[in-house]
């Protein structure tokens, strides 16, 4: 029943926003999330996830992961908004999602900011992670490197399962190798 409720509310946001003109990405995850913390466990059950995650590089990787599902012919949607925190990745799980929270697709190609995946692993399954790299250009946002890096690697840890891709031309990223 709380799902059913939080994709609906959702959905009402959503609409409620695209009235008044506004972008609908992150909000509607938000208020959707007060309802039920964990819907996203619910939403991304039966979808194979793919999440991309680093410093630089995430959408143009999305991209290529897209057009390969796309020449696939495979079902498939993807974060592009650019809302890539745990609300926004709940908002593009429910609306792909029927009202009672059951993903209409079979892929999803998630793009996850670098210190958001370590709580959107929680919530998710994934199949697939994709580390692109780790640089110092996101000390501004998040400190040092190390706190960045220590962030993926407990989103890895939380995907015991997972397919993990790194990069092995980035030393930071090519330590992760070990983490499953």
């Amino acid at each position: 029943m709380r799902v059913f409720l939080s994709c609906l509310v959702c959905r009402i946001v959503t609409f409620v926003l695209h009235k008044l003109g506004r972008g609908a990405t992150s909000m509607p995850g938000k208020v959707a999330l007060k309802v039920k913390r964990n819907v996203l466990k619910d939403l991304s059950e039966n979808t194979k996830v793919i999440v991309v995650t680093g410093t630089n590089g995430k959408t143009t990787s999305c991209r290529i992961l897209e057009e390969g599902l796309k020449k696939a012919g495979k079902s498939y949607f993807i974060n592009k908004s650019g809302a890539n925190l745990i609300t926004g990745v709940t908002a593009s799980f429910i609306m792909n999602s029927t009202i009672t929270g059951k993903c209409k697709k079979d892929y999803a190609i998630i793009e996850c900011d670098e210190n958001a995946f370590k709580e959107v692993s929680r919530y998710i399954h994934c199949d697939v992670i994709l580390v692109t790299n780790v640089f110092r250009d996101q000390l501004d946002r998040y400190g040092e490197v190390t706190h960045t890096l220590d962030n993926i690697r407990i989103g890895i840890e939380n995907s015991k399962n997972a397919v993990l891709c790194v990069n092995a031309d980035d030393s930071l990223c090519a330590s992760l190798h070990d983490v499953l």
